[in-house]
């Protein structure tokens, strides 16, 4: 037994592994921002970017660290970024490992009137990092009034809101915000050069809150108002729609049948059709029809009428005439 043991032996050991170097500490540092923007919202700079998840080794960081953010001009001569980061002003903000990467803000006062460079970086909590992120250059403007008097109605179109401004710089826009209730979500719904914009999409009846921003956008400049104050506005539908046009008569055996271009409505219902003998009114001679064309089989030979056609929506809004034709019966 004791033989087979001392044979076993070796055997055992040479199926072990044999135990290698220790392995360094990781260094836990974040990984370098790659994607940093940057904007000016009011009195604010705004730098968005995705806040690093992983270390510089792959390892998911797990523990608090801290955001610095660096604005400063970039200097005279060659572009030297140790100069820049040196002289720069910072900022530092903590950053949770599962914080979501919302932007940050710091105060754009200081730089008014400047073309700063503006960078962040990630470090762990010793201090350590990969280094700054992708710089960006920024005009510093001074901040953009909200657009005033926002005044939203109804149209024909859906609903337009219109607003006032101080003046009208180069490269200036405005955006315009909807919620649609019972929505709590505020989207950009368009984006303009005038001072007033129709929202077509807007529906009869329903509710809407509009916001408009101030935006410029003009070589190192990005910068942004704050929004306005919200206007609400349920559109009501008092609005004719399209007055027919094209309208054709041809006689025949005992009849006059009219045809006319379709109306370019979006809530169009149908037509009704009026006519008139010799210097007579107007008078309607037939309900709503949906189809451009009708066939009158009413009139007497020989005699002269005149016609003329009317577009209706769907909540009785009734068009003017037409231009009217003439036409004698055979």
């Amino acid at each position: 037994m004791r033989r087979l043991l001392a044979a076993a032996l070796p055997l055992f050991l040479a199926g072990c592994g044999s135990i290698g170097d220790p392995l360094p500490p990781a260094l836990n540092i974040p990984e370098r921002i790659l994607d940093l923007r940057v904007k000016q919202s009011g009195d604010m700079l705004v730098l968005d970017f995705s806040r690093p998840r992983r270390t510089t080794e792959g390892l998911v960081i797990d523990k608090p660290g801290t955001l610095e953010v660096a604005a400063g001009p970039a200097g005279e001569g060659e572009f030297d970024s140790e100069r820049w980061a040196a002289g720069a002003r910072r900022f530092e903000f903590l950053s949770e490992p599962a914080e979501p990467s919302q932007p940050i803000e710091v105060p754009a006062q200081e730089f008014t009137g400047k073309e700063i460079l503006l960078g962040v970086r990630a470090l762990n909590k010793r201090g350590r990092t990969a280094g700054w992120s992708n710089l960006v250059t920024l005009r510093v403007i001074a901040p953009l009034p909200a657009p005033s008097k926002v005044q939203a109605e109804s149209a024909a179109e859906g609903a337009k809101v219109t607003w006032a401004y101080p003046e009208h710089a180069s490269g200036l826009k405005f955006r315009v915000y909807r919620r649609a209730f019972p929505s709590s979500e505020m989207t950009q719904a368009g984006e303009v050069e005038t001072l007033e914009w129709v929202d077509a999409a807007a529906e009869y009846g329903s509710r809407y809150e509009y916001q408009v921003q101030a935006l410029r956008e003009e070589g190192e400049i990005r910068a942004e108002s704050d929004l306005s104050p919200p206007v609400n506005i349920v559109p009501a539908d008092t609005f004719p729609p399209a007055v027919p046009s094209g309208v054709i008569g041809i006689p025949g055996a005992g009849t006059v049948e009219l045809t006319w271009e379709r109306a370019a409505s979006r809530d169009l219902q149908g037509y009704c059709i009026y006519r008139a003998a010799r210097d007579e009114n107007f008078v309607k001679i037939s309900g709503v029809t949906e189809t451009p064309a009708y066939s009158d089989a009413t009139v007497e030979s020989g005699k002269t009428y005149r016609y003329a056609v009317t577009s209706v929506d769907r909540l009785g809004n009734e068009s003017r005439r037409s231009a009217p034709i003439q036409i004698t019966a055979p």
